[in-house]
């Protein structure tokens, strides 16, 4: 990531690990840094800085975007209510059998399509 940042003119990512217990720590180190929006690891870590954010007086997404990963249930009841990327597993799980039987069964198999996502826009970026 940061050789293809480096590549097209742009500033490597901050990498931050977000404690559970202190998701302030993050989001201040955020903001300091001049970061402007956040993709967290799933939607658990995104809803802790939301809570951080709240913490520090500061709100999603005026303050800092937010997204998470997952699309988990409570995402769309969070404030505000969480952007976040959804996985096709099921599709995928299809794709992945489909190319492994055939080349255990000897078939060529070529470039396949493995990840199937899809933004879900909502209020936090």
């Amino acid at each position: 990531v940061r050789r293809t940042c480096a590549g097209h003119g742009r500033d490597a990512p901050v990498a931050l690990v977000v404690e559970p217990a202190a998701p302030g720590a993050a989001v201040r180190a955020f903001l300091d840094a001049g970061v402007t929006a956040v993709c967290a690891f799933n939607d658990d870590v995104a809803m802790a800085l939301l809570a951080g954010l709240r913490g520090l007086g500061r709100r999603a997404p005026g303050h800092l975007a937010v997204v998470g990963v997952d699309d988990n249930p409570p995402s769309a009841f969070t404030d505000p209510p969480l952007t976040t990327v959804r996985f096709d597993g099921p599709r995928t799980a299809r794709v992945l059998t489909g190319v492994t039987v055939d080349a255990l069964a000897g078939r060529a198999v070529g470039p396949t399509e493995l990840l199937f996502a899809e933004l879900v826009v909502r209020e936090s970026a």
